[in-house]
Parts: structure tokens; sequence; C-alpha cells
């Protein structure tokens, strides 16, 4: 592998500055005692890291209380962040196959998934890979080697250019990628930071509630209890503003079509979440102030 990724061209200067390298990652399974280790590869790229998969599964099925997840990372027994590439589900363990079995979050159950996607790509550990898949007669575990949706002749369907492109048949693209809480949640990493480690301001409960900030630029708060609304006053460490909630909604030009949260000139706010919702999460950040949108 040395060897092949050695005579790999540098990227396209029309796109690239030069000198810039492909991306690679390596797909590793290492769920400790394996004979292959991860840390065989990090030299080469990225190695995927599968106890990522387990540990958010595990706190998102309420195994242990969310607020653990404020110490996610090499500590838990993974690869360091600059060598890992993470991820909720992949092809493979979706289905039940490699790594986690029938423990991995997947779009089949909505609410958990997207609050485990989301906290992937707020945490600073590791660089985050989004699945975009589709649902196949039998469900999760039954005909797991069912191929794409096709018609009857065998071709391939066609995937919708609609911000939603799941028909609700049983054989569908799901287009994970383009779902709002998902999508909107990238532009959030980035504004965030990326990887770097800015974690400020942490918060929890000792539960199912927590929230922090990162960077000066970005804010997120979870209430996954079982019930019940959070109500908190909390220090988002953000200037001073309306800011649209990109988890149940988007900025656009006069205002928000989701929720808007206000930031005290402190950098305090008042955030509020039921629990029972679809989705109950609030993020904010700079880039999404309100009227501030297309």
């Amino acid at each position: 592998m040395e060897a092949m990724y050695a005579q790999v061209n540098d990227l396209n200067t029309q796109w690239f500055p030069a000198g810039t390298k492909p991306f690679i990652f390596n797909e590793v399974i290492d769920l400790g005692g394996e004979p292959i280790s991860a840390d065989q590869y990090t030299h080469l790229g990225r190695v995927t890291e599968f106890k990522f998969c387990n540990h958010i599964a595990s706190a998102f099925r309420r195994d242990y209380p969310i607020s653990n997840l404020g110490s996610l990372g090499e500590s838990w027994g993974m690869l360091p962040s600059g060598d890992a590439l993470v991820f909720v589900d992949n092809h493979d363990n979706q289905r039940g196959h490699g790594a986690g079995g029938d423990r991995i979050l997947t779009f089949y159950e909505p609410k958990e998934y997207k609050a485990a996607v989301v906290y992937t790509l707020a945490w600073p550990y590791g660089h985050p890979r989004i699945l975009s898949s589709y649902r196949w007669p039998g469900g999760r575990l039954g005909n797991d080697g069912e191929g794409p949706p096709m018609f009857g002749d065998e071709s391939i369907k066609p995937v919708s250019d609609s911000p939603v492109c799941d028909d609700g048949s049983d054989w569908t693209w799901v287009c994970e990628h383009r779902w709002r809480q998902i999508m909107n949640m990238a532009e959030w990493r980035n504004k965030a930071g990326g990887e770097n480690w800015n974690i400020e301001h942490w918060w929890d409960n000792g539960n199912h509630q927590l929230a922090f900030s990162r960077n000066g630029a970005a804010f997120i708060a979870y209430n996954y209890e079982l019930g019940g609304t959070m109500t908190e006053t909390l220090q988002t460490g953000m200037p001073g503003g309306a800011y649209c909630d990109v988890i149940s909604g988007d900025a656009t030009s006069s205002g928000c079509s989701g929720a808007t949260v206000t930031v005290n000139g402190d950098g305090t706010a008042t955030i509020s979440i039921d629990a029972s919702s679809d989705d109950p999460i609030v993020a904010i950040h700079v880039g999404a102030c309100s009227g501030c949108g297309k």
C-alpha cells in the first residue's frame, strides 16, 4: 500500500493549490483484540474508527447519560483525533454486518440517528463521514444483501433532485445527507472550526441534557431526556444578536424559517427544548443570523 500511495499524483492544480494531496483513508475494523490493528495504518492516512459507532449508538440509545460524551475521544480507547475517520454507520454495519451489529443507529430510527449524527458533526473528534444510503425490502436486518433501488428491468432508479429524495416506498433512496438537520450541521462544523479542539462553556445536568460552544462562533444544546422541557440560561460564547436554530430551520432574508435564538450582549441565551420533539436539539452559529439567509 505504501508503494501504491507513493505513485498517486497530486491533485489537479486547476482546482486545488499546488502540492495538494488526495484525502486517503483506510478501512480497518479494529474493536480490540484483532490481529490487524488500526494503528498499523495511520501513517498511510486516516483510519476508520469503528469503536466510535458503538460509543455514539450506546449514548443515544440511552445506555448511559449523553453527558458522558464530554470526554469522547482518545481516552475512550480510540485512535488519536488526527488519525480517525468517524461515522455513525456505514454501508456494512447499517445492515448488521461487520462491527457493531444491531446496536448501530441508522435512518430506520430517525430521531436517535439524527441526534447521533448531529453530535458527531458538532464534536471535534476525528474527521466525520456522512452516509447516504437507501431503504431495501425486508427492513434493516432482512434481505441485507439487497442492492440499490431498481425498476423491473433491473435498471437502477435515478436519485430525485428534490430536497427529500425518499419516496416512501420500501425500496428507495434515502439521501440522509440532504436532511436539513444533517446538512445544516456540516456548515455549523465549518463555522465552529472543524476538528480544532476548542470546546467552551460545557454544561450538563449529569444525565441527558448538555450544551457547549466552540470558538466563539457556534453553540449547541440537547434535551435528550425521555420527557419534559429544558429551560436554561446558558453561555453561548457568541456575539449578541438574533440567530436561527439550524436544526429546526434555516436563515432566510427576512428572519428564520425555524426557531430564533436571541443571544444577549454578555453571550448568554435562554434555551428551551421540549424532549418530546422530533429533534430535541438547538444549534446556532455566526453564519446563520436572523435575516442574513437567502
